[in-house]
């Protein structure tokens, strides 16, 4: 389903990709595992068409079958997070209906009318997944989704993506939260320095490892790693 091969990305004169090579094929969850700056949002951002790169890439899904969640997502502030979802939904062509569904999937009945820029952190973060869950999309891209959920909503995701995962759908995760990706995620690419050092069935860091923490410090140089 994703394709990318030979990709170079620069900001100025800063490489972040390096002869990048990504294959996803459908139906896996398959997670972006690295060091901050290591290029894993820009490689979403490839994938999602945002960014002029060098290279080859081949996405196999139509636009509107994507739903997104970025890290950095963008809201209309001053408006409700129904009318959030409602432009989500119309720019989608997708029936307003459907945003019960996914407001009841992650229990915001108490805040959807309140205006996003009341809410907290947490509720923030779940107004973007919800915009990605929105439809009944092939692929979805969740940037850095556990950040800000407290323990309960962190399980609710969990069970949303074993949900996508029993549907057959494709997912693609970048997260710093191992423990959690170690449990929802098929497929772990991990990257360092704007390279894939190394792609992982889950079989394989149980071969190979003892856990993904486990692969992930022997994979990623060590000199990299914070010294406590």
């Amino acid at each position: 389903m994703i394709s990318l091969k030979n990709i170079n990305k620069k900001y100025k004169t800063k490489k972040v990709l390096k002869d990048f090579n990504l294959e996803i094929k459908k139906g896996e969850v398959h997670a972006l595992i690295g060091p901050n700056g290591s290029g894993k949002t820009t490689a979403i951002g490839i994938v999602l068409s945002l960014l002029n790169y060098e290279g080859t890439s081949c996405i196999n899904v139509k636009k509107d079958k994507i739903g997104v969640s970025l890290e950095n997502d963008f809201f209309f502030e001053r408006l409700s997070v129904y009318d959030n979802f409602k432009f989500t939904a119309l720019s989608k062509k997708i029936k307003l209906h459907d945003i019960n569904r996914v407001v009841d999937m992650l229990n915001l009945d108490d805040d959807i009318n309140n205006k996003v820029k009341t809410l907290s952190k947490g509720n923030r973060r779940k107004i973007s997944i919800g915009s990605a869950l929105l439809g009944d999309s092939e692929l979805y891209i969740f940037d850095e989704p556990l950040s800000g959920l407290d323990y309960d909503n962190i399980v609710l995701f969990r069970s949303i993506i074993d949900d996508l995962k029993k549907q057959k759908k494709t997912v693609l995760i970048s997260s710093h939260i191992l423990s959690e990706i170690e449990k929802i995620c098929t497929d772990f690419s991990f990257i360092f320095k704007g390279k894939v050092r190394e792609r992982l069935k889950k079989k394989d860091i149980y071969e190979k490892y003892s856990s993904l923490e486990d692969a992930y410090n022997k994979i990623i140089p060590k000199s990299y790693h914070i010294k406590l």
